[in-house]
C-alpha cells in the first residue's frame, strides 16, 4: 500500500503506507453504492443508451474510481513535465464525477489520464468527436469541459452534471 504526501509546491509523493485517496474513494464509493441501491429498490433504473455505456453498478463505479485513484501512484514527473496530479485535482475530479453519478449522467470513459501539467483528464470519444473533463493541478485554474470534432472545438466552464452529460452523449452518440 502507498500513501500520498502533499508538498508545499502543490505536488504529491507516493510512499509505502495506507493510501490517502483509497479511504476517500471508498467512503464516497460506498455512499454512492448505497444511493444507487436505494434508487434501484424504488424501481428507478439508470438511463441507458443504445451502446449501454452508463455506469449502472457499484462495481462499474468502483472501476472508474480505481482508475482515477491510480493516477496518484504515477511517477511524479518525466522528461516532458509533471505526471502525478495534485490533491486539488483529485478533489475537484471526484466532486464532479460523483455529481455525474448522482444525476445518472456518468458513462464509462474512453480514457482516464494525466497530462504533462499533472492535470486529470477524463475523455469520452467516438468517431471524430471527443468530450474531455479537465481538472487542473493548479488551484488557480478552473476545471472545464473541452469538446471537439473534426470541424469545431469549444471549452465550457459549466460543470453542471446535466450539461456535462449532454456533452458526453454528444461525443459518444452524436446526440
Amino acid at each position: 500500500m502507498k500513501v500520498i504526501t502533499a508538498h508545499h509546491h502543490g505536488h504529491a509523493e507516493a510512499t509505502d503506507a495506507e493510501p490517502m485517496f483509497s479511504s476517500y474513494t471508498h467512503a464516497y464509493g460506498s455512499a454512492v453504492a448505497t444511493w444507487w441501491r436505494k434508487q434501484h429498490e424504488k424501481g428507478m433504473r439508470a438511463r441507458r443508451l443504445k451502446n449501454d455505456l452508463f455506469i449502472a453498478s457499484a462495481v462499474e463505479l468502483g472501476d472508474v474510481l480505481t482508475e482515477i485513484n491510480g493516477l496518484a501512484f504515477q511517477d511524479e514527473s518525466d522528461d516532458f513535465g509533471l505526471l502525478r496530479p495534485t490533491f486539488h485535482a483529485f478533489r475537484e475530479c471526484l466532486k464532479v464525477v460523483l455529481s455525474l453519478v448522482r444525476e445518472g449522467e456518468l458513462q464509462r470513459p474512453s480514457e482516464i489520464s494525466s497530462d504533462r501539467n499533472g492535470d486529470i483528464r477524463i475523455a469520452w470519444m467516438a468517431e471524430d468527436r471527443t468530450t474531455e473533463l479537465v481538472f487542473p493541478s493548479d488551484e488557480n485554474a478552473p476545471a472545464y469541459v473541452y469538446y471537439s470534432s473534426s470541424s469545431s472545438y469549444e471549452t465550457e466552464y459549466n460543470l453542471d452534471p446535466k450539461a456535462i452529460g449532454k456533452q458526453i452523449r454528444w461525443a459518444v452518440d452524436g446526440q
